[in-house]
């Protein structure tokens, strides 16, 4: 049996949660960790109780002794979720953390009624190794440094056998099959100079979806709910009070 590790980092809110208010649930990409969800956590908090969940393999956490699919990923984020007892919430992943998102709504439902993807990957007419690296430079431009810094040491510290391994799962996940099947309110947002979300790409997202909605955030890259954090987090902030 694979052994399989997740973790949930929580934050309680900074001030009591109105009527209505949720907990937001942030699921982070390949690569990466829950730390460069801090700018954007530390926004959210204002309001309601923050949980970020670690991916097995990421951040401090061991890698699995098999390469999980996206499939899996999303029941790993569901079963978190119910050991915690967090019930709707509104879930947040980004890049890689969309696709688990998608699935942790399709295999899941009724797990969340709202839920926000932020530069979803991956564009199925770029959907190779190469091109999504060049897309990812080109975007870094567009990051700050802060931002790069976070980003480069974890990925170091996933390692390079790893983050290729989840680089194919990523790469060959069907998304575009599966978000019709999505039955939740769902907001997709990208930086307005992130290349590994183009515009076209975030249009389809949201064409595909049954209840989807597109929205731009002025000036950020890839990484831009670590940059603009104010501005996602007053997107986000409206899903939960829907």
């Amino acid at each position: 049996m694979t052994h399989v590790v997740a973790r949930l980092r929580s934050l309680p809110a900074t001030t009591r949660p109105g009527p209505g208010q949720r907990p937001y649930v942030l699921v982070h990409g390949i690569g990466t960790s829950s730390r460069y969800f801090r700018p954007l956590a530390a926004e959210l908090r204002r309001t309601g109780p923050v949980h970020a969940v670690e991916l097995p393999g990421f951040g401090p956490l061991p890698r699995p002794d098999r390469t999980l699919t996206m499939a899996e990923l999303g029941d790993v984020v569901h079963t978190v979720l119910v050991g915690a007892g967090i019930a709707d919430a509104v879930l947040v992943g980004h890049s890689m953390g969309a696709q688990v998102v998608v699935e942790t709504l399709v295999r899941h439902p009724g797990v969340a009624r709202t839920a926000a993807l932020i530069g979803p990957t991956t564009n199925p007419a770029e959907a190779t190794a190469v091109r999504q690296g060049l897309r990812l430079a080109q975007s870094g431009l567009h990051d700050s440094w802060a931002a790069g810094g976070v980003v480069a040491s974890d990925y170091a510290r996933a390692g390079l056998r790893w983050y290729t391994r989840m680089l194919r799962v990523m790469l060959d996940h069907p998304l575009e099959e599966r978000l019709p099947l999505v039955d939740a309110d769902v907001l997709v947002l990208r930086g307005q100079h992130d290349t590994v979300a183009p515009p076209a790409w975030v249009d389809r997202v949201v064409e595909l979806l049954p209840r989807g909605q597109g929205a731009v955030v002025a000036g950020g890259g890839h990484a831009v709910m670590y940059d603009r954090p104010r501005a996602v987090a007053a997107l986000v902030r409206e899903l939960a009070e829907d």
